[in-house]
C-alpha cells in the first residue's frame, strides 16, 4: 500500500501544470453509453462521454490519517466516518455552522496535523463526483468499508444527499450551492436548511481547478457583507483565476483548462445562440456540422462532458452565468457573427454525459445561474436544449494554425541562400533577444504554415543537459510567430521540436510560440523564429536553459543554517540528523517558518530527475523538505518543496519527498525543515538520476 501511495504521490508532484495549455480537468468517470431511450449501446462512434472519457483519470491517495488527496487537483479531503464523531457522515449543519462549527472544530483540533481546513467551493466539491456511480456518486476513496462504528482511519463514508459548499447563489444569495451525492446534481437551497459537510484543504501537488468567479459575500438575509473572516467563497476565491483568450476566429480558449470553446452568435448561422437541438442532434447535427466545415480550421469538435461544461460557469454572474470580457458574453447584438461577438442564452446546455440513474436523461448546465441537473426536463434527451461545442487545445487539425509541439523526424525545408548563413550566436546561459523578421522566406518548419514568412536564426550551445524553454510569448512579439529547433546543422539538422500557437503575443491572442525541448550540453542548436502564413514583424525570444531560477519566493533569515551546510557526495546516500534550535529558513510549502532546519549541499554528476526524501521510520517529526539552487539563498527549484508526501515513524503522512530535475555540475542546497515548529530526528535519502 505504501509503495502505491509513493508512486501516486510522486506522479502528482510531476503533474505541475499538466501542460503548457493549462490543467486537464478530472474526467467524469463515465464509461457506459446509452441511447435516448435509456438503453445501453456500444460506445464506438457515439461521441458520448462514455466513449471519449475526456479529462485526467480519477486518482486518489488515502494517507491513513483520515484524509484523502486527489492526485489531479492536489486537494486534500477530509474522510467521513460512521462513528458519531465530528467526522460522521450523518452529521448535519446549517450553512453558518458548517464553517463556524464543523470546519472550526477541525482547525482547533489540528485534524490530521493541519489547521487550514475550509469549506470547499462548488467547483471543488463537484470535482469528486463520479458520474458512473450512484448512492453515493463517488469513487471508492470516499465510500469504502463504511459500517457502523468505523472511524476515518479504517473506512470512508459519503452520505447520499445534499452537501454544503462555500458558494452562494448570486441571484438569490440567501441560498447556497450544494452537491447532491445521490446522483451528482448541483442545486441551491437545501430543503431542510441543513446538510452534511466534507472539509478540504490545499496541498502542494496537483493542478488548481478554475475558481468559481465569486467575489461577493452575503448573510442569510441576502445582505452583502464584508468578506473578511467569513470563510465564504467570495473571501477565499480558491482556484485559478478565470482567464480566457478570444482567438479571433470564432473560438475562445480557457487558459486554465486549455479547452477551446465555440463562441455563439446572433446571426442565424449554425453558431446562433438560439439554436435548439435534441440530445441526439447535438451530436449528429451541431457538432457534425462544425467538423464537416472544419470550423476555425479544426474537425475534432465534440460535445463537452458535464465537468467541462460546468467549468465555464461564473458564479458571480447571472443571466447568463458566464464571464463577459473576452469570453462568452461580449457585444452580443442581433446580426453579430461569432468572430465579433460572443453570446450565451440563459438556458439549458447539453453535455455528453448521461444520467446513470435515469439514462434517458442527460446532464445539462443551466446558464441562467449555474445549476447542474439531469432531472428538471420532463422530456429527457428528446427535449430541446442549447449546444456549445468544445475541443482540446493539443488535438490535431485539418488546416492551418495548430498547437503542435512535436518531437519529429519530419522533413523541414531549407532554401538556398537561407537565414542559416547568418545566425546570431547567443550565450549558453540563454537570455532574452529581440529582433524583426523581414524579407523573403528561406526556411520552413514542420508545423504551422511557415514557408512564406521570413525568419531569423539563433545559434545556441547549452552548457547543461536537460529540458529548456524557448518562447516568443508576450507583448514583445507583434505577429503570428512559428518557432522550431534544429540540432547540429541549421541547414540539414533534424528538427527537434516545432510549435505554432502556444501563448499570447502583443495582440492578446494565442499567436506566439513555445517549445520545451530536452537539450544536450555541448550540442549546437539552431533556433528559428519564423511566421505563420506570411506573417512577419518584431519579436522577443526568450531562451531559458535547465536550472534557471524560478519566480517562487522563499525566505532566508540572518544567521541562517546556510552557513553550516553539510556537503554530501555526488552519488547521494542516506544521512541522519536532528533539527533543533530556532528557525532561520522557510520554504514555500507547509508552514516551516517556525521550525529549525538542517541544510545539505549537493552537486550531482548526472542530469535528470532526482528523488530526495525523509520518508520512513527514521524521521520522527512532521518534516518539510525543499531544494534551492544554485545558492542556499536562491529561489526553490521546480518541484522543489513538499510537506506531506509519505509516512514517517508514526505511520502517518508526515514525511516529505521531492523529485526535482537536476543538472550535472550544478550545486543544490537541500533543506530539511519542520511543519509549524516541529523538530526531531530525520533520515534524509538522496537518490541521483
Amino acid at each position: 500500500m505504501r509503495t502505491l501511495v509513493s508512486v501516486l504521490l510522486g506522479f502528482a508532484l510531476l503533474l505541475g501544470p499538466r501542460s503548457g495549455w493549462g490543467c486537464e480537468l478530472p474526467a467524469t468517470g463515465q464509461t457506459t453509453c446509452w441511447d435516448s431511450n435509456g438503453n445501453v449501446i456500444p460506445c464506438a462512434g457515439t461521441g458520448q462521454d462514455g466513449e471519449l472519457r475526456e479529462g485526467a483519470p480519477l486518482a486518489y491517495v488515502d494517507h491513513g490519517d483520515g484524509t484523502v488527496t486527489d492526485v489531479n487537483t492536489g486537494l486534500m479531503w477530509e474522510k467521513l466516518s460512521h462513528d458519531g464523531t465530528v467526522h460522521d457522515d450523518h452529521n448535519t449543519y446549517t450553512w453558518a455552522n458548517a464553517i463556524s462549527g464543523h470546519v472550526a472544530t477541525l482547525n482547533s483540533t489540528n485534524f490530521a496535523g493541519h489547521n487550514d481546513w475550509r469549506l470547499p467551493n462548488v467547483r471543488e466539491l463537484l470535482s469528486i463526483v463520479t458520474y458512473q456511480n450512484l448512492l453515493p456518486t463517488v469513487a471508492p476513496a470516499f465510500d469504502n468499508h463504511c459500517s457502523s462504528g468505523c472511524d476515518v482511519t479504517r473506512c470512508s463514508c459519503t452520505f447520499s444527499g445534499d452537501t454544503w459548499t462555500s458558494t452562494s447563489e448570486a441571484d438569490s444569495p440567501s441560498n447556497q450551492w450544494f452537491v447532491d451525492f445521490q446522483d451528482g446534481q448541483v442545486g441551491a437551497g437545501l430543503e431542510h436548511g441543513s446538510g452534511p459537510v466534507r472539509a478540504v484543504r490545499d496541498a502542494s501537488t496537483g493542478c488548481s481547478l478554475p475558481a468559481t468567479g465569486q467575489t461577493t459575500c452575503w448573510d442569510s438575509s441576502r445582505n452583502v457583507i464584508p468578506c473578511a473572516g467569513t470563510g465564504q467563497d467570495g473571501e477565499l476565491r480558491k482556484g485559478a483565476p478565470l482567464a480566457y483568450v478570444d482567438n479571433g476566429n470564432g473560438t475562445v480558449t480557457d487558459l486554465n483548462t486549455g479547452l477551446v470553446w465555440e463562441k455563439l452568435s446572433d446571426d442565424g448561422t449554425v453558431h446562433d445562440k438560439d439554436n435548439l437541438y435534441t440530445w441526439a442532434n447535438a451530436f449528429t447535427a451541431h457538432v457534425a456540422a462544425l467538423n464537416f466545415t472544419s470550423f476555425a480550421g479544426y474537425n475534432d469538435w465534440r460535445l463537452p462532458n458535464v465537468r467541462e461544461l460546468q467549468s465555464i460557469v461564473n458564479y458571480q454572474n447571472v443571466n447568463p452565468a458566464v464571464s463577459s470580457a473576452s469570453a462568452f458574453n461580449t457585444n452580443c447584438a442581433p446580426g453579430c457573427p461569432a468572430t465579433t461577438c460572443s453570446c450565451t442564452a440563459s438556458g439549458d446546455y447539453w453535455s455528453s454525459t448521461s444520467s446513470v440513474s435515469d439514462p434517458w436523461n442527460a446532464w445539462y448546465v443551466r446558464f441562467s445561474y449555474g445549476r447542474v441537473d439531469a432531472f428538471g426536463r420532463s422530456d429527457g434527451k428528446s427535449g430541446a436544449a442549447y449546444v456549445r461545442a468544445v475541443r482540446d487545445a493539443t488535438a490535431s487539425t485539418t488546416t492551418t494554425s495548430t498547437t503542435s509541439t512535436t518531437t519529429s523526424t519530419a522533413t523541414s525545408t531549407t532554401v538556398p541562400g537561407s537565414a542559416c548563413n547568418n545566425p546570431t550566436v547567443i550565450p549558453a546561459g540563454g537570455g532574452t533577444f529581440t529582433g524583426t523578421t523581414s524579407g523573403t522566406s528561406t526556411l520552413a518548419g514542420t508545423c504551422g504554415s511557415s514557408g512564406s514568412s521570413p525568419e531569423k536564426v539563433f545559434q545556441w550551445t547549452p552548457s547543461l543537459s536537460g529540458p529548456a524553454t524557448i518562447e516568443t510569448c508576450g507583448s514583445g512579439t507583434t505577429y503570428d510567430s512559428v518557432l522550431y529547433l534544429r540540432a547540429a546543422s541549421c541547414a540539414t539538422g533534424a528538427e527537434v521540436q516545432c510549435n505554432d500557437d502556444a501563448c499570447a503575443n502583443a495582440s492578446g491572442l494565442f499567436r506566439a510560440s513555445r517549445i520545451t525541448p530536452t537539450v544536450t550540453a555541448g550540442t549546437t542548436y539552431y533556433i528559428v523564429v519564423d511566421g505563420f502564413g506570411g506573417s512577419s514583424g518584431s519579436f522577443a525570444l526568450r531562451v531559458t536553459p535547465l536550472g534557471a531560477p524560478s519566480s517562487t519566493t522563499s525566505t532566508t533569515l540572518a544567521g541562517a543554517a546556510c552557513g553550516s551546510a553539510t556537503v554530501i557526495p555526488a552519488g547521494g546516500g542516506t544521512f541522519t540528523g536532528t533539527t533543533s534550535g530556532t528557525s532561520t529558513l522557510a520554504g514555500t510549502c507547509g508552514i516551516s517558518g517556525l521550525a529549525p532546519e538542517r541544510v545539505f549541499q549537493w552537486t550531482p554528476t548526472t542530469s535528470g530527475t532526482a528523488t530526495i526524501q525523509t520518508c520512513g521510520a527514521g524521521t520522527t517529526y512532521d518534516s518539510v523538505l525543499y531544494v534551492r539552487s544554485p545558492t542556499c539563498t536562491s529561489p526553490e527549484v521546480t518541484n522543489g518543496c513538499n510537506d506531506d508526501a509519505c509516512p514517517n515513524a508514526s505511520g502517518l503522512f508526515r514525511a516529505s519527498k521531492v523529485t526535482p530535475v537536476v543538472a550535472a555540475g550544478q550545486t543544490y542546497f537541500i533543506v530539511v525543515d519542520g511543519y509549524s515548529g516541529s523538530s526531531g530526528s530525520f533520515t534524509l535519502s538522496v537518490t541521483p538520476p
